[in-house]
């Protein structure tokens, strides 16, 4: 396993930890078919658009035959998103349809790309408002594809989208 960071504190914190880690902001420096798995959380809208086709092609190079690139990110498709979204440092909102295109651009097959699993459960602190807030947000979401998107529903009111990509084995 290897990471990658560019902030020194945490690229230091990981160091620390005793993982392998490299202060890098591109895949360049990695040889090609380095990887079974490619992970990208809370990465991907730190890219700019025109760079993210060209970033896909990185993580496919080194990536093995077969191998899955794995990614999270604020759901551009949700008004709860916003948040996240609001960053300063965010580049780019990634709905579910600009996360499709160039991923098969790029030559991948799209194994999943959908909301976040929301746990209603998450200890005493948390539970009494999922409890309300999940069912409700799956109502909503059921509506506003029922009326907006009946052909191809979209997870709007999931604050985040997660997607998996696998490389051909070719």
């Amino acid at each position: 396993m290897h990471g990658t960071e560019v902030n020194r504190g945490l690229l230091e914190s990981a160091r620390q930890s005793g993982f392998a880690v490299t202060e890098a902001e591109t895949l360049h420096d990695f040889p090609s078919q380095a990887f079974h798995v490619v992970a990208a959380f809370d990465v991907m809208e730190h890219i700019r658009l025109q760079a993210l086709p060209g970033f896909l092609v990185q993580v496919r190079r080194v990536l093995k035959p077969g191998g899955y690139f794995l990614a999270r990110f604020p759901n551009g498709d949700s008004p709860f998103g916003h948040i996240q979204n609001g960053d300063p440092t965010h580049k780019t909102a990634i709905g579910s349809i600009r996360a499709r295109y160039p991923a098969v651009q790029a030559g991948r097959e799209v194994v999943f790309l959908d909301c976040e699993v929301q746990a209603i459960w998450a200890g005493r602190e948390h539970t009494p408002h999922r409890l309300f807030a999940v069912p409700m947000k799956k109502l909503m979401n059921a509506f506003l594809n029922l009326v907006f998107s009946p052909r191809d529903p979209l997870p709007f009111c999931s604050p985040n989208l997660q997607l998996v990509l696998r490389k051909p084995n070719l």
